[in-house]
């Protein structure tokens, strides 16, 4: 196959100096039907043997792989070759899961795949590679969460595999910029990827952790990890512009953690179910509120920016819930109060000068007002206790 497309390459540019019509620089039936034939060949000689069968694929999948990375560094002017034995690589790296653990591993094999042609697609600027690279991790999510409702056993490794995949993709996605974004949005695949990533992470740490019994905290906190470390990466590594995206993520993330508190009834009972709970509620809200506070936006855009600031302030405020619950109500103020203090000392007041902070501020200040129980507890002499302090 090398030698066919370097003589043809070699024939292709002594007929295009004399403007002759150049033929197909690489024989099709030659690149593809070898590997096919051969290890369809193969796999009928040792069908009874899943370690014989895996070991095919690892070898061609290692073969195609290094030929790939040889082509590129040596000859690149045979890209079409190179771009064919990848996808062979990748193809037959997709059957090494299945052959070697089950069927159900067939949805791993495409989530692999599916990556790394979206990673291809994206450094090569080849189109056609992210379309289907695209399609088979989407389609390797249905597979995927198929198995996990449907067996007993949960898939953690092939989960936490999973979970990697989907934020490989994002990250690659995330760096694509085209002027084709009207047929191809990388920046809503990337966000539907994100949350595939972060469901399928919070649920193979809760699993392997066994923290099943202690409500929606422990998901939150390894959703909002996994996004935190990926936000850190793509600051240090694109320098990408993604603020309107990470927004929409945690503020999506905001929401479950408000109804959390609200489920578990810590405004009524005045103390959380268990100390694991509440410390993973702690953790989740604290790395949930840097979050809001990086996301800060660049741009002068009023509407944006409030936006950002009434979601800041609310994410400040939750934080407390979980440091204080005997007074909830009263917790609110903890955090948004020390950061305002530190903000007027470092001179970074752009959030504190927002009507969202103000009027949430009032709100508050209406709520512990007539709020019994903050009246009542801890309040020994006026001005000396939590509720007229913070206020």
């Amino acid at each position: 196959s090398v030698r066919y497309s370097q003589n043809i390459s070699r024939v292709s540019e002594h007929e295009k100096q004399e403007g002759i019509r150049l033929p197909p620089l690489l024989d099709v039936g030659l690149i593809f039907s070898v590997p096919v034939l051969g290890f369809t060949l193969h796999a009928y000689l040792v069908h009874e043997s899943t370690q014989a069968l895996t070991i095919g694929a690892v070898v061609l999948a290692g073969t195609y792989a290094v030929l790939t990375f040889w082509i590129k560094k040596t000859h690149p002017q045979l890209s079409v070759l190179a771009k064919s034995f990848f996808i062979l690589a990748v193809a037959f790296f997709a059957l090494i899961f299945p052959l070697a653990k089950g069927a159900h591993w067939t949805a791993i094999g495409w989530v692999a795949q599916g990556t790394a042609l979206i990673v291809w697609g994206v450094t090569e600027r080849y189109r056609l590679s992210r379309y289907i690279g695209v399609i088979l991790v989407l389609l390797s999510s249905l597979a995927l969460f198929y198995q996990v409702w449907a067996n007993e056993e949960f898939p953690t490794l092939s989960t936490s595999i999973y979970a990697i995949a989907q934020f490989i993709s994002a990250f690659y996605l995330l760096q694509y910029n085209s002027k084709e974004q009207r047929y191809f949005s990388a920046s809503m695949f990337s966000g539907i990827f994100l949350c595939l990533g972060m469901y399928a992470g919070a649920v193979a740490g809760v699993e392997i952790m066994a923290w099943h019994h202690h409500a929606l905290s422990p998901y939150l906190m390894f959703a909002i990890a996994l996004i935190a470390i990926f936000s850190a990466i793509v600051h240090y590594k694109l320098r990408v512009q993604w603020q309107s995206l990470q927004l929409i993520l945690i503020s999506l993330l905001l929401l479950l953690v408000l109804g959390e508190a609200f489920a578990s009834q810590v405004f009524t009972l005045f103390k959380w179910v268990d100390s694991l709970q509440q410390t993973t509620f702690l953790v989740s809200t604290i790395i949930l509120s840097g979050l809001f506070i990086m996301a800060q936006p660049q741009s002068d855009d009023s509407g944006y920016l409030n936006v950002w600031a009434g979601l800041s302030w609310l994410a400040l405020a939750i934080v407390g819930v979980a440091i204080f619950p005997k007074m909830p109500i009263v917790a609110l103020a903890f955090v948004p109060v020390v950061y305002s203090l530190w903000a007027y000392k470092a001179h970074k007041t752009t959030l504190l000068h927002q009507i969202p902070v103000w009027c949430l501020s009032l709100i508050w200040l209406l709520v512990v007002s007539v709020d019994r129980h903050s009246a009542e507890y801890l309040y020994f002499v006026p001005l000396f206790n939590l509720t007229d302090f913070l206020s």
